[in-house]
């Protein structure tokens, strides 16, 4: 689940676990484990500061498989280009461009990170505020309920399923340009 969407995979741990972190947060310490675990791998020094991985090994080896699942998502990603114009040795190149080209799948799955961010943070502020403003009535013997979480969560998971489909639309014409802009380059 991290490595399709993490922002979604750190909205759901929080349900799991009835958490009081926002995703924001949930994301960045996984982020720091998961880097804790680079330093690891590269070095084979445990790092400071994921101090929590050391100590249980669930959590370890749940770190463990998403730093080397991360990491072939990230080999997978980059773009190779052979020179044919070298005849002694290929040259290869690796693209990571920061700022993708507009109407790239890139710039989409940007785009989409960027969306299920600020719906995961508003999700978060909605749910805290039903349940303090639901505890407030429940104190002031008030039998009335504002809004359930369920609904709300609902409604943002139709958001994100929205969300999703848009993205993989766009994907997809995106796609297929490209390859009918290739087709027409290799016409002969």
């Amino acid at each position: 689940m991290w490595r399709t969407n993490r922002v979604n995979a750190s909205t759901k741990a929080i349900e799991a676990t009835n958490n009081k972190r926002d995703a924001r947060s949930v994301y960045n310490k996984i982020h720091v484990l998961i880097k804790s675990m680079e330093v690891y791998h590269k070095t084979g020094e445990k790092s400071n500061t994921g101090t929590v991985i050391w100590s249980n090994k669930r959590i370890q080896e749940l770190v463990e498989n998403i730093y080397i699942k991360t990491k072939e998502k990230s080999e997978e990603n980059q773009e190779i280009e052979v020179d044919d114009n070298n005849s002694d040795a290929s040259t290869i190149r690796t693209e990571m461009d920061d700022e993708p080209a507009p109407y790239s799948t890139e710039a989409i799955n940007k785009l989409y990170s960027e969306k299920l961010i600020q719906l995961s943070q508003t999700r978060s502020t909605v749910m805290k505020t039903i349940e303090e403003t639901n505890n407030t009535f429940e104190v002031s013997k008030v039998n009335l309920l504002l809004y359930s979480k369920e609904a709300a969560i609902d409604i943002f998971d139709k958001k994100i399923e929205e969300i999703t489909k848009l993205r993989d639309e766009l994907s997809y014409i995106i796609n297929d340009i490209n390859n009918k802009y290739e087709q027409m380059k290799n016409f002969r």
